[in-house]
């Protein structure tokens, strides 16, 4: 049975960053295990952007795929590493919200865990043993026995998703976490005159998605982006000429503003932290 890996990193690929993760992974894990690069091209040190991204991603693929995040601008620091299995998936990553695990429950303290390193190395040596698949497993720290400050995703998130996917059970990584860190995203005001949002997100075609979801509309609502006249609210992108501003329900079930052959964000000059509101007919 295949192992299922995925890496979303603000790594670039200019740099070795993802080749020696990807080594690590390979070396370390199963003769079955496969890397799918999600993406590499998240802004440095951007945790929410990686945290959206993730959200949107995760839950389409397999249950038992491993997920590695690896957006960490704390690395070194006293922040934990987490370990977690949501819905049969598991995660690896920093304790910043970058991981979609929802809000701290103590319920699902057994689920998550705080990776202990010195856990990674007793299990390393010696070999995995169990009548499991084994194969040769080199020193934590990318061969040099010491883990780097600057360099988890090489040295502790690997080696630790590594161990899983050779079928170590998730608590014997570290022990439970009950506190971890929830991704801090705006919340929608909703009052009599209006329900007010924000521009959470900006994609690659300038789309502007926002922090209302389709509950939040009424037939005949009026949509605004920062207190401009009404906006045209459409199904799909080419219900309205090129060049109109129209606002739609995109595939993440969010309200976006968009732009037919065009960037909304060019157009508009619109940035995150924008207001959006919808208010009743």
């Amino acid at each position: 049975m295949r192992a299922l890996v995925t890496l979303t990193t603000d790594f670039g690929l200019r740099d070795s960053y993802v080749a020696q993760l990807k080594g690590v992974l390979y070396s370390r894990g199963p003769s079955s295990i496969e890397v799918i690069d999600l993406s590499h091209e998240i802004e440095p040190q951007n945790v929410r952007e990686a945290a959206l991204f993730v959200r949107a991603a995760w839950l389409r693929f397999p249950p038992g795929t491993i997920h590695l995040v690896v957006v960490d601008p704390g690395v070194g620091t006293a922040r934990r590493a987490l370990a977690a299995e949501r819905q049969g998936h598991f995660m690896f990553g920093p304790d910043n919200g970058v991981l979609p695990l929802g809000a701290p429950d103590p319920a699902a303290a057994e689920h998550t865990r705080a990776i202990d390193v010195q856990r990674l190395g007793a299990m390393a040596e010696p070999a995995l043993g169990g009548g499991a698949e084994v194969e040769p497993t080199p020193a934590l720290g990318g061969g040099a026995g010491a883990i780097s400050a600057t360099f988890h995703g090489r040295d502790v998130f690997a080696p630790a998703a590594a161990l899983l996917a050779h079928g170590r059970p998730l608590a014997a990584l570290g022990g439970p976490v009950s506190d971890w860190v929830a991704l801090a995203l705006p919340t929608p005001q909703r009052g009599p005159a209006a329900v007010s949002g924000e521009i959470i997100q900006i994609d690659r075609f300038g789309n502007l998605i926002s922090n209302l979801a389709r509950a939040d509309l009424v037939p005949g609502a009026r949509i605004r982006l920062a207190g401009g006249p009404p906006l045209p609210l459409v199904t799909c992108y080419a219900d309205a000429p090129p060049g109109t501003d129209v606002a739609l329900i995109g595939s993440a079930e969010l309200l976006e503003i968009a732009v037919q052959n065009a960037s909304a964000q060019l157009l508009t000059g619109a940035e995150l932290g924008d207001p959006v509101t919808i208010e009743p007919p």
